[in-house]
């Protein structure tokens, strides 16, 4: 295999390093296997000249057809527990490597589809336009014209400079023009005027970036990629002197379009908030971090804009000159005031709406083996061989409107895709393009919902209507085995995702266990089961011991000594009520905030966390509190000396330095290992700060390297520059996001396998966008925000006493009592004296077995204050499992609880889930044996002659079997000795015991 033409072929298509490593692993490890899964050719080149891989392909969809019905032919491949998808993905790689061995270009990957969305947008906007050469029309003297004026003032300065100082400043004076300026002027006159000692460094930075040629040997970044990442660097390093003006987003701003005007082909002119919307646009996520630069991130926004370039030169045949027609393309499409009418959708051409006004657009979605993004169609049902793909947005809105057929979209402001329908379903209105409505000639808007409900203005007024859901608190009752566990999954994951995922015609039991497992994860999803000792303390709050000295954590040899105790104190520990309540909570308020129209999910990535303390949690938190002002983190250990030098990166030359100050000092003490991880964290990562060993009251990003801040109080001099992402009102429980308890240590990097990962990415998604200190916790109401929805399942709720394990709750369960609500309530709680509410996006759901409780038994309160769903028995859903076993489940299953009912009452039945699974004869004899007559059993109290009349059985020839008992001697006479019988189960049943059910 041509391994490096091939490598550099992906990577030209704008695939990732991690990507492109990933399909050249699993070709390899494929050509070294082609004689192992009895592949006739030796290598991959020579099967591409057999037959253009076509047979190779063929025989890995056999082998994936066998994997399903249980073949482990592929284990010789991998020892992957999902070969199917093992083998689809390797066929699409096989693919990727025909096309690279046909000769053709390097096709983009990606959300192209919305590319193309974006191409009927510019269009329409440029009416005039053929392509980018033409020096005239409405592009040109928008667009190209000042560009290139700006050009050739760069290239005149760079030829006239007699140093790089010199040079900086006339680039960035061609830069800032009157009009339309692209670096900002304030930026220049605050280095000028606030650090002038810095200016002609500035400059310089800036003149060296604009003159040097691109590193010859680039490897896996792109040209330009290292010159960009050592002027983000170096300014970095200003911003922390001295520089304040140069945030991360300026930075970016001065070493893109810096770098783009005298290198084009390079980079484009940058205004972040706009290459964020492309990126979001066209990838789905954003391109640029909150921190500071890194050479990945360059290189991926260069990628980004090589590919678009390719498109537009290959597939469009625009002629593009350099990057910045990529730039301008890309300006003309995400401006929303470029004069098109306000009715009209530019970012997305089809949109449909509900009835309170979600906005849904298409979705597109990459096909089963298929290597690029289309548009999902069904053709009549949900299954994969049910649908086709097109990436003809007039051809989707032809589907939806006109053929009215189901096509997969999703909710502007975000959520699951579903394949919708427009009048169909719940989608009741349209809006879509001009030029969409004039090819299929229909207006342009329309619907059952009045026209002038239809949200009109851009895509984030659209997508701001979003749906609230009420609080719900839910029971599902009814007999075992009916389907109450998955049920609970699927109406759990509906609460929080969207009522869609209650129609099993939309997501099938394994898409429902998979998303419930994720908001497991994320901590959206709790789970408790109700018995006989619950209590209060185990549900709201209770007192626990607690060791005294959790509290006396310090960081630095000034803190106060740990004394240790042998007794313990009573401290309120939360239970999982109260620690769902705040979660849901923060998420309520964080919803509440104004948003930075740049903020993003929050990325975690292969960040490292650190766990830090700053000073004694309840002894110094004026330390703590001046960290958060100062937007840094500080250690006390170091001995006051400076670690600036970068050699102090490596942990010998610490040890060194300690021991030369303080002889015979160990490796482990703080003064050594501790200032050693401060070294060591890297920009990006992550910082943690604990209260005491329990609970974590500040989560930032590490934005600079370390600097030393001598002369401070207490000597906490040892500092990193830090972003406080979060900073709560009240402490958030380590165990929220970490898999055991804090320890002591002031700076240790916290276990990867122990971190939920998932956790703590939500929480810093709720709160990006709202910058450094706490959350506006006054803020009582939801904006249009939908907050995250978090829901408690409590299993076998009726097995606990309701009213002792509530207590006052019970009030504050009713939706419009909770926070957020009209007629919100509080109580202050018993233990810990904090006021306490429920939250009005938190749902409890409930399971009940009736065959333990009825419902009339339940507490009063409790059900005036929960919805009930019952869940009986649905002998109809046994057809397949009747069709495999060739026994008359549905039949069978009626006629047991038609019997049981006469007998006893409609909770005891049995459920339709025992025989799901069944897919023999074995099967529902097992089921039967172990399942149902014990269960029977139960119900009857051993009674086995009712036993035996629910089977139908009353001879002992079928399930059972019936042995007469005598009587022992001397009472065989006696006049009131009786007949009795032995019931035992038969093993195994007759042949034809299910036959008096057919």
């Amino acid at each position: 295999m041509q391994d490096e033409a091939f490598q550099t072929w992906l990577l030209e298509g704008g695939r990732t390093q991690k990507a492109v490593s990933t399909r050249l692993s699993r070709l390899r490890n494929l050509e070294d296997k082609l004689a192992a899964i009895k592949a006739p050719q030796q290598s991959l080149d020579e099967a591409y000249r057999a037959d253009g891989l076509r047979g190779l392909i063929a025989h890995l969809g056999t082998m994936r057809e066998a994997a399903k019905a249980g073949d482990r032919s592929y284990a010789v491949l991998s020892d992957t527990t999902i070969p199917e998808k093992y083998l689809t993905a390797l066929r699409s790689y096989l693919r990727l490597f025909k096309r690279f061995m046909d000769g053709e270009p390097p096709k983009p990957t990606g959300n192209w589809p919305e590319l193309e969305a974006m191409k009927a947008s510019f269009l329409e906007r440029m009416p005039d336009f053929e392509n980018f050469q033409q020096q005239s029309g409405e592009y040109w003297r928008i667009e190209r014209a000042y560009k290139d004026e700006i050009l050739a003032k760069v290239a005149d300065a760079i030829a006239r400079g007699t140093d790089e100082a010199s040079t900086g400043r006339a680039v960035y004076d061609a830069l800032v023009p009157q009009a339309g300026p692209l670096l900002r002027w304030q930026t220049r006159d605050a280095i000028d005027k606030k650090v002038p000692q810095l200016a002609d460094r500035f400059y310089a930075i800036l003149g060296q970036l604009a003159r040097e040629p691109a590193t010859a040997d680039v490897g896996e970044f792109r040209p330009g990629t290292k010159e960009i990442a050592r002027a983000a660097a170096e300014l970095e390093t200003m911003r922390s002197e001295a520089a304040a003006t140069l945030t991360p987003g300026e930075i970016r701003c001065l070493t893109h379009t810096v770098r783009a005007a005298g290198h084009p082909s390079e980079t484009c002119f940058v205004e972040v908030s706009k290459a964020g919307d492309l990126a979001r646009r066209l990838l789905g996520r954003p391109i640029f971090d909150i921190g500071p630069s890194d050479p990945n991130e360059i290189a991926g926004w260069q990628r980004l804009l090589d590919r678009i370039f390719a498109v537009m030169r290959n597939d469009w045949t625009w002629q593009p000159r350099d990057l910045l027609d990529v730039q301008g393309f890309a300006w003309v499409c995400l401006d929303a005031d470029f004069g098109i009418d306000e009715e009209e959708t530019s970012e997305n051409p089809i949109l449909l709406f509900d009835r309170s006004g979600t906005a849904f657009a298409p979705k597109p979605m990459v096909p089963q083996g298929g290597d690029e993004p289309a548009y999902r169609i069904s053709t009549g049902g949900n299954k994969l061989e049910e649908t086709e793909f097109t990436t003809d947005l007039i051809a989707v809105a032809r589907f939806l409107l006109i053929d009215r057929r189901l096509v997969r979209m999703a909710p502007l402001g975000g959520g699951p895709a579903n394949l919708l329908g427009y009048g169909k379903q719940k989608l009741v209105a349209y809006r879509i393009s001009k030029s969409i409505a004039e090819a299929l000639n229909i207006p342009a808007e329309g619907g059952d919902m009045p026209a002038g409900n239809i949200p009109h203005g851009d895509d984030s007024t659209a997508s701001s209507i979003q749906y609230v859901p009420e609080p719900r608190n839910l029971i599902l009752y009814g007999p075992p085995g009916t389907g109450k566990t998955y049920a609970t999954s699927r109406h759990a994951v509906a609460l929080i995702d969207g009522d869609d995922w209650r129609k099993e015609t939309l997501y099938d039991r394994e898409a429902v266990r998979a998303r419930y497992a994720e908001l497991v994860a994320t901590k959206q999803i709790e789970f408790v089961t109700f018995h006989q000792s619950y209590a209060y303390e185990d549900f709201v709050e209770g007192l626990r011991p607690t060791q005294g000295l959790e509290e006396a954590e310090g960081t630095g040899p000034q803190s106060e000594p740990k004394t240790s105790s042998a007794g313990f104190e009573l401290k309120p520990v939360n239970g999982v009520f109260r620690r769902i309540s705040a979660e849901a909570e923060r998420a309520r308020i964080a919803a509440c905030q104004p948003v930075s129209p740049e903020a993003t999910p929050f990325a975690l990535g292969s960040r490292r966390v650190f766990k830090m303390s700053i000073g004694r949690a309840g002894w110094e938190d004026y330390l703590f509190d001046a960290a958060i002002e100062g937007g840094y983190t500080a250690l006390g250990w170091g001995l006051g000396l400076d670690w600036s030098d970068p050699k102090y990166r490596n942990y010998d030359e610490v040890y060194r330095r300690v021991n030369d100050e303080k002889p015979g000092t160990s490796g482990n003490s703080g003064d050594i290992a501790q200032v050693w991880r401060l070294l060591e964290m890297n920009v990006g990562d992550l910082v943690v700060v604990s209260h005491g060993n329990s609970l974590i009251r500040a989560i930032g990003i590490v934005t600079g390297d370390y600097y030393h801040a001598p002369g401070e109080p207490e000597r906490y001099d040892q500092r990193r520059p830090v972003n406080w992402l979060l900073v709560p009102k009240d402490p958030i429980p380590a165990d929220a996001i970490y898999g055991k308890s804090l320890t002591q240590s002031s700076c240790y990097e916290l276990r990867s396998d122990l971190l939920n990962r998932a956790a703590l990415e939500r929480l810093l998604s709720e709160a990006s966008g709202h910058g450094a200190g706490e959350i506006d916790q006054t803020l009582q109401n939801l904006s249009s925000r939908r907050p995250n929805q978090f829901v408690l399942v409590i299993d076998e709720i009726n097995r606990a006493n309701i009213s002792k394990v509530f207590g006052e709750l019970i009030t504050l369960l009713e939706p419009d009592k909770r926070l957020g609500e009209d007629n919100v309530l509080t109580v202050t709680l018993p233990y810990s004296h904090d006021t306490f509410g429920v939250p009005s996006n938190l749902h409890v759901l409930g399971t009940m077995n009736t065959a333990d409780r009825s419902i009339a038994l339940l507490d009063t309160a409790l059900r005036r204050r929960f919805d009930f769903i019952e869940l009986m028995p649905e002998p109809e859903h046994l057809r397949d499992a009747e069709t495999s076993t060739g026994i008359p489940l549905v039949a069978m299953l009626r006629v047991i609880n038609d019997r049981i009912e006469y007998l006893f009452d409609r909770e005891h039945q049995i459920g339709h889930a025992f025989f799901m699974a069944c897919r023999s004869r074995e099967d529902v004899d097992a089921v039967m044996r172990r399942k149902v007559i014990p269960l029977l059993a139960e119900y009857f109290f051993e009674d086995w002659q009712k036993i035996a009349s629910v089977l139908g059985d009353v001879d002992g020839a079928r399930f059972l079997e019936r042995k007469p008992l005598n009587a022992p001697p001397g009472l065989s006479d006696d006049a009131f000795a009786e007949n009795r019988v032995r019931w035992t189960v038969r093993a195994p049943f007759a042949d034809n015991a299910y036959d008096i059910f057919r």
